[in-house]
């Protein structure tokens, strides 16, 4: 992992880190461009402009991982010494065949197969039962367990058409900031302005958006039944991300969004991976 841009560096090469250890602090060191990919001048990066942190995150290869694989990356990293790990290694069939209905080990002539049950067994109850397990593992160690009934299956989805929904949704405010005749593109007074103004089709289109979201989010996220108020849309439209908000607060936003699913994801993997087959899902 590399970050750059940094103004003060914390931690040592080499060094374990804990959560919530700082270590660094964002900057404008390197070749910094400001917002419209203009050349900053040595005052305005005296005055602290353009400070921000790029992540960049490559593989044991040396490719450097997407934004999408980057974030998964990111969302899958546990407290050094907490995270539960199995004790042995167990392959695909493994994992199918302990979990099988049909496999006995009392009728199994394998010595060998049946320690590797007993200890997956162990494991699995283990890991089952760690609020740090990672995700990844408990979703490989369902193999082969009863198939999601629909409700279950409709959580995944609805999580899933959230982010999808969500990077159509920056796309479009990305492409209106980029576009707007605004010197100040995202802020609330130009935003509340082109929200009302029927012949901007960019912001009539973020705004379409944001209502298709609402009722995903509201349900899918934050577990809201029955129908939604005028009150409950106006809430869960505080939750997402719109031009409206400064480029800062559209991003502190949405990161607490995206937060929560991850959260609302892994507390549904941590059930469901216990008794259904969500491997298909890794």
């Amino acid at each position: 992992m590399r970050l750059s841009h940094l103004q003060d560096i914390t931690a040592g090469l080499g060094e374990t880190l804990s959560g919530g250890q700082l270590v660094g602090t964002r900057g404008n060191t390197g070749n910094v461009l400001g917002k419209n990919g203009e050349k900053l001048t040595p005052e305005q990066l005296t005055a602290g402009r353009g400070a921000h942190v790029d992540v960049e995150i490559k593989d044991s290869s040396g490719r450097l991982l997407s934004n999408n694989e980057q974030l998964t990356y990111l969302k899958n990293i546990k407290p050094f010494g907490k995270t539960t790990a199995a004790s042995t290694s167990y392959t695909a069939a493994d994992v199918s065949q302990f979990n099988s209905s049909k496999y006995n080990p009392q009728t199994d002539k394998d010595e060998a197969r049946v320690r590797r049950y007993e200890a997956f067994i162990a494991d699995k109850d283990r890991i089952q039962s760690d609020p740090n397990a990672d995700t990844i593992t408990l979703m490989t160690l369902s193999r082969n367990q009863k198939d999601l009934d629909q409700s279950g299956n409709k959580a995944y989805k609805d999580i899933n058409t959230v982010v999808s929904q969500m990077e159509s949704l920056n796309r479009s405010i990305d492409a209106y900031s980029k576009n707007s005749i605004f010197s100040d593109k995202l802020n609330p007074i130009n935003g509340l302005i082109q929200n009302n103004n029927p012949w901007n089709t960019k912001a009539q289109e973020i705004q379409a958006k944001l209502q298709a979201l609402v009722p995903k989010v509201a349900r899918g996220v934050f577990g809201e039944v029955g129908v939604l108020t005028d009150a409950d849309i106006a809430n869960y439209m505080k939750t997402l991300p719109n031009i409206k908000q400064t480029a800062d607060v559209k991003d502190v936003v949405q990161y607490a969004l995206l937060d929560t699913l991850k959260n609302s994801l892994d507390s549904a993997i941590s059930v469901d991976a216990a008794t259904y087959d969500i491997s298909g899902l890794v």
